[in-house]
């Protein structure tokens, strides 16, 4: 179904508003988390159907203005926008098999100043408002070209080739495409931009907001809602390119909608400085879609942590389709084309809440983030690397090899050892420089470029895996839920301490009192251990802390315990004694806390414990640091490996001391090849080849027709080429640039030995040309020069052709006009 010619007249003309320049774009903006949760809609409970959703890590099954703005970061570049936006996960229906694959998306998030003929006055969002655009339910049949809120979903099919211009079949319309789109599709949600004044939230999340009187997107706001507020419009980037075309019911949302029609929009307010937004808003009319172009905006973008921000809530306990296929949508969401009676679905099994991040091994804290050594591995003790990883994991690993130091870098690897080796510390660097996901757990982040995600273990060895049990969601919204919005330390677990069997709740251990309420926050204030049980007391949780060598215990949400020795990140702000106020889960006499507040008790005998020099609250009073003996001997169970020191630049696989079980006939330095590494040709296959020198110290490399050696250029933490990436043990020049080019990138880099990056032009502020001697590694499998630390080798393509480009992820970094001016 295409727009009738008139309505594409009006949306044309609604393009030319005299407000046209005075807006901004979050653009590129990655996902935060995919669960089935929608705290708006289905507050304190499951979610109808899994969403994707972007902005501040305090997302959870509820919202609350107070507790979002106390996120830790949020997707968005500009970090003072803690907002949550959210659509529903879109997925790639195999009709041949029936399995569902959730594909990759991202958002570009557009504010829009935009008054009507009267020029009315444009305000920021109110604190706590919440709103919908679209509806879960809509198919074709209920369509109504007339509803600007119909008009407000739309689609584009996007072909930055330009092939089919003029092609009606090809134009913007409000449901599905009947046809591939070689560039990814545009999912468009215009949200409405009037409010009522009073209402935060209405019971159908509607009534208390309306579309102006003239357009859905433009227009003064009717008398019942007198209050224009800046106009929301998002754009989800959905990459069905990646994918098989098969037909009618190859895109399915997961609600079950085959048609399009079922899309639509949450947004919750997270806005930490609203006076800010306002300014913008009032001061950024020539901003034409860049931040950049917006000082008090610009002022507050930090992409680090964009890129960093890791969520440390709950989600769901299911498959969502992001780990592989899966067969039955979450939920109760038979696939259905709007046609008939919907079909029925078998009984939904109800599945908890667990928290998102995989908890530590016991024994085992999270410290932060350490940079590399300075001439070296930090930990050189053993290695591993799995497309697998996660923190845990890496833990689990060392702990096994007896080391109490782990470190997970670059998303899949993982170093051990029981000192700081090579000028390393444990002095931590800012949280976002460790930036990479992890390859088994995306949620999660394991280190960077020249980064650590480190982890302590004082006593290793016999550390046991944490399994959680789902917590079930109470299934109706309170004022303060006792299913916690944020359950935000890594090493929560859901296996409660053994606890005494009598009639009366254990007293807290001797020396430890009462302290009264204070605050707590997404990045917890109290962040050494923590567990959550359904018999939780203040003696349970004082005596757990107090066997771990804690000195605080703080209780939470009725059944929640965190321990530690001092606040940290910027809680403990004392409350009022009305602010704990939720009854113990296992006492119901007793106050466990409430809502992001701590009932707290201390151990006065220990309270000033020291902690270790890193800043975590560590269990030990033993401060991790680099005093510790320089050459520590290894377990006995491991012989250190007498290869020679690496470099200063020793890349993150070749050279390293590896540590291996004596009797070992295989070397651990030889991990097989990332799964998650694209497979491609050793070298660029013959028949297209050109040799030609790779680097004043490499042999001559065979590289695809066309390509040739550019240079030792520098890099940044923010990525030079940033348009593809990969990482491999076998990497070769002519690999790298075999991909590059497979691809349609007209750029290749090499860096750290294993590390390929692709792109068309140097952003992000590298690109310099650096000597050839900065670019001093080797490629791990042939010789030749692979770059160095923050330093590409880099190949060129002359006339490259971009109409052949596919990636292999998400990478609508910017909204392309020249598609479309829909907005």
């Amino acid at each position: 179904m295409r727009f009738s010619p008139t309505l594409r007249a009006s949306l044309t003309l609604s393009s030319l508003v005299a407000f046209a320049d005075a807006y901004w774009i979050f653009g590129g903006t990655q996902p935060l988390v995919t669960t089935r949760l929608d705290p708006v809609v289905d507050s304190g409970t499951l979610g109808g159907h899994v969403h994707v959703v972007a902005g501040g890590s305090n997302f959870g099954p509820t919202y609350d203005y107070d507790t979002q703005i106390q996120s830790k970061c949020s997707t968005i570049t500009v970090q003072k926008d803690l907002s949550n936006y959210w659509a529903p996960q879109l997925y790639y229906h195999d009709q041949s098999t029936g399995e569902l694959t959730a594909m990759p998306s991202s958002f570009n998030i557009y504010y829009l100043p935009r008054a009507g003929p009267a020029n009315e006055s444009i305000m920021a969002f109110p604190a706590g408002l919440r709103m919908i655009a679209g509806d879960t339910n809509e198919h074709m049949n209920t369509y109504n070209a007339s509803s600007f809120a119909d008009q407000a979903i739309s689609y584009m099919c996007l072909d930055y080739n330009n092939d089919h211009t003029g092609d009606p079949d090809w134009a913007e319309r409000p449901d599905f495409f009947d046809h591939t789109c070689p560039d990814g599709l545009r999912a468009q949600i215009f949200f409405p931009s009037c409010w009522d004044g009073v209402n935060l939230d209405s019971s159908d999340h509607k009534s208390h907001m309306a579309y102006p009187i003239q357009n859905y997107n433009s227009g003064d706001c009717p008398d019942s809602h007198p209050v224009h507020l800046v106009s929301l419009f998002y754009e989800m980037f959905v990459s069905v390119d990646q994918f098989p075309y098969n037909g009618n019911g190859t895109w399915v949302y997961a609600n079950g909608d085959t048609t399009g029609r079922g899309l639509h929009g949450d947004f919750v307010n997270g806005w930490a400085d609203i006076d800010l937004l306002q300014n913008a808003i009032d001061n950024c009319g020539d901003a034409n879609g860049q931040v950049s172009a917006c000082p008090p905006l610009q002022a507050e973008v930090d992409q680090n942590a964009a890129s960093a921000c890791e969520y440390t809530g709950l989600i769901v306990d299911e498959e969502v389709g992001l780990n592989g296929p899966i067969t039955t949508l979450p939920g109760c969401n038979p696939l259905w084309d709007g046609t008939g009676t919907k079909p029925a679905c078998p009984d939904d099994a109800s599945p908890g809440l667990i928290d998102a991040e995989t908890p530590l091994p016991t024994g085992w804290s999270d410290i932060g983030c350490i940079a590399e050594g300075t001439n070296g591995r930090a930990f050189t003790g053993a290695s591993t690397t799995s497309p697998n990883m996660t923190r845990a994991t890496c833990a689990e690993f060392c702990d096994s090899k007896g080391f109490s130091l782990a470190g997970a870098e670059f998303g899949d690897e993982c170093y051990c050892d029981n000192t700081f080796q090579n000028g390393a510390s444990n002095t931590t660097v800012t949280w976002s420089e460790c930036s990479n996901k992890c390859a088994g757990n995306s949620l999660q982040d394991c280190g960077g470029p020249q980064r650590l995600s480190l982890m302590y273990n004082p006593t290793p060895g016999n550390a046991q895996i944490v399994s959680q049990t789902p917590i079930v969601p109470s299934g109706a919204p309170t004022a303060a839920p006792t299913v916690a919005s944020v359950a935000g330390s890594s090493a929560i677990s859901s296996a409660a301490p053994a606890t005494s069997s009598a009639a009366v709740a254990p007293a807290v251990p001797a020396g430890w009192s009462a302290s009264g309420c204070v605050s707590d926050n997404g990045a917890r204030t109290l962040n050494g251990f923590s567990f959550t049980t359904d018999t939780m007391t203040p003696g349970t949780c004082a005596s757990t802390c107090a066997s771990k060598g804690f000195s605080m215990a703080g209780i939470e949400y009725g059944q929640e315990c965190y321990c530690g020795n001092s606040f940290a990140n910027g809680g403990g702000s004392t409350l009022a004694a009305s602010s704990c106020n939720m009854a113990c889960s296992g006492d119901a006499s007793s106050t466990c806390g409430g809502s992001w507040a701590l009932s707290l008790y201390s151990d006065s005998s220990s309270i000033s414990a020291s902690l270790p020099n890193s800043g975590s609250s560590s269990p030990s009073s033993a401060a991790v640091s680099s005093a510790l003996p320089s050459s520590a001997p290894a377990p006995s169970s491991v012989a250190v490996s007498s290869a020679p020191a690496v470099s200063a630049s020793a890349s993150p696989t070749s050279a390293l001391l590896i540590a291996v079980p004596s009797a070992a006939s295989a070397s651990a330095a030889a991990p097989s090849m990332p799964a998650s590494a694209p497979s491609m040709p050793a070298s660029a296959p013959s028949s297209a080849s050109t040799p030609v020198p790779s680097g004043s110290a490499n042999s001559t490399v065979n590289l695809p027709a066309g390509w040739s050696a550019a240079g030792c250029v520098s890099d940044t933490l923010q990525r030079t080429l940033n348009r593809d990436a990969y990482t491999g043990t076998t990497m070769t020049v002519a690999s790298c640039v075999a991909h590059c080019d497979s691809l349609g990138w007209s750029m290749a880099g090499l860096e750290y030995s294993r590390e390929c990056y692709c792109g068309d032009s140097f952003v992000n502020g590298g690109g310099n040309p650096l000597p050839d001697s900065s670019c001093d590694m080797v490629c791990p499998t042939d010789g030749n020069s692979c770059g160095g630390p923050l330093a590409l080798n880099v190949y060129t393509k002359a006339s490259a052709s971009t109409a052949a480009r596919r990636n292999l992820k998400a990478r609508h970094f910017g909204r392309r006009h020249g598609s479309g001016n829909f907005f």
